[in-house]
């Protein structure tokens, strides 16, 4: 009788410790984009991609102040952030509150798989999709491929 106890006992606990194991590697693998440091390639590729898309947004705009809020921008390109041609940009913290009068514009989502990249970007009232292909080396945005998600 003592050894079927035993042998239940030793059965439940490597059951148990299995399962703590199983749901600790799958938390591992969920963890969010923001905690997890990004490859070097991926920086330079929302680096080079921040820059293409400020520009063709703003590419009609003359001498304008934009605030764009630091969400979903890697830290290691918010201490180098790239110029926009007649833009001065300002990095904000999401949490920062702005006058009634000013917008913050931010990266709502940013994924870069491969040689594709999608992003969603706006302002505090509307926000398109754009997705970006990498061709012979060089980031392009595909202009066809920009749509309003709303």
């Amino acid at each position: 009788m003592k050894t079927i106890f035993l042998k239940f006992t030793f059965l439940s606990i490597i059951l148990t410790l299995s399962f703590s194991l199983t749901v600790a590697a799958q938390t591992q693998q969920f963890k969010t984009p923001s905690t997890i440091a990004e490859k070097p390639q991926i920086i330079k590729a929302k680096r080079t991609i921040i820059k293409l898309l400020l520009n063709d947004f703003f590419k009609n705009i003359e001498n304008r102040e934009i605030y764009l809020s630091t969400k979903n921008i890697p830290s290691e390109i918010q201490s180098e952030f790239p110029a926009i041609e007649n833009i001065t940009a300002k990095l904000i913290a999401p949490e920062t509150e702005l006058q009634d009068s000013e917008c913050l514009f931010e990266f709502r989502s940013f994924a870069v798989s491969g040689k594709k990249a999608s992003v969603l970007f706006g302002d505090c009232n509307d926000g398109l999709g754009y997705t970006f292909k990498k061709t012979r080396g060089k980031w392009k945005l595909v202009p066809s491929d920009i749509v309003n998600p709303n």
